[in-house]
């Protein structure tokens, strides 16, 4: 059986996985050539058909009903912080949030984002579905990993067994590895990072799915 780990790019997938990895001892599968656990479309075929849950990455609109776990994150958060990976991807690693660059980057990401359909539509791909997933916020897991993580798997008919003595590592030790990957981890970095002005415009695109999710303005 297929369980959909799903999100937003930038919303807290990797700290799932992370939990996941580190203290229930398994690796979450994943519908991209790039990561070390794909899934091919061979395997997927088997996978689904099995009756034991498989718990797969992905940050695509679905397709299907199978089960999933969502992962949200305030929108504004979520764009501050693709916008900053978007940048590194293409070789931009000396602007500054006060930056032109910065700010067109980020407004595009507002306005005009298309890659995984844009931020509020994904979220509502997911949400709104008539198989509802079991939903987990960033802001939530970040306060207390291990748990969330596991009260989420448990909800998916996983029977996750804690690795005896073993912790989830501190985000500093992840970032050190993969900086670009791990950049602060924070929740409320939009305060400094997005500018009034595009605070609005974003509030204009997504408010209600901000709204819907229990994100004050």
């Amino acid at each position: 059986m297929i369980v959909w780990l799903a999100s937003y790019p930038r919303s807290g997938n990797t700290l799932f996985i992370n939990v996941c990895r580190h203290v229930f001892g398994f690796a979450p599968y994943s519908i991209y050539e790039t990561t070390p656990v794909y899934l091919s479309p061979e395997e997927f075929g088997k996978v689904h058909k099995s009756p034991e849950p498989y718990l797969v990455k992905t940050h695509a609109i679905p397709k299907d009903q199978f089960p999933a776990i969502y992962i949200v994150r305030d929108g504004r958060d979520v764009l501050v912080s693709y916008t900053w990976r978007l940048l590194e991807d293409e070789g931009k690693i000396n602007v500054v949030a006060t930056s032109p660059v910065f700010l067109n980057y980020l407004r595009n990401m507002i306005e005009n984002d298309r890659k995984f359909s844009g931020w509020g539509p994904n979220v509502l791909s997911w949400i709104n579905r008539s198989e509802r997933p079991t939903i987990v916020k960033f802001e939530d897991l970040v306060k207390d990993p291990v748990n969330i993580v596991e009260h989420a798997l448990i909800k998916m008919s996983f029977r996750p067994q804690r690795i005896p003595g073993v912790g989830l590592p501190p985000f500093a030790v992840f970032q050190s590895k993969n900086p670009h990957l791990y950049r602060q981890g924070k929740i409320g970095a939009w305060k400094t990072e997005m500018p009034p002005d595009l605070q609005e415009l974003f509030w204009q695109h997504h408010g209600p799915v901000m709204q819907k999710l229990g994100y004050p303005r």
